[in-house]
């Protein structure tokens, strides 16, 4: 998400969105402009380590899952 800029909470939902003073104009045109920023050309390449290998492999693991 860092590599991307996207925006952390973009995909979710918070609780004070259902307050009465909530303003759902503004958080959608805030949301809207955060989307703008994110960075859809450029590809990155991710790099992990660990000083434990058994949590590399249980890295590569999950990343083979996801």
């Amino acid at each position: 998400m860092i590599a991307k800029n996207i925006a952390p909470g973009l995909h979710r939902r918070f609780a004070f969105q259902s307050r009465k003073w909530f303003d759902k104009d503004i958080f959608d045109k805030a949301k809207t402009q955060a989307k703008l920023k994110i960075m859809t050309t450029k590809q990155h390449t991710i790099i992990g380590s660990d000083s434990n290998p058994e949590m590399i492999t249980i890295a590569q693991e999950n990343a083979k899952q996801a």
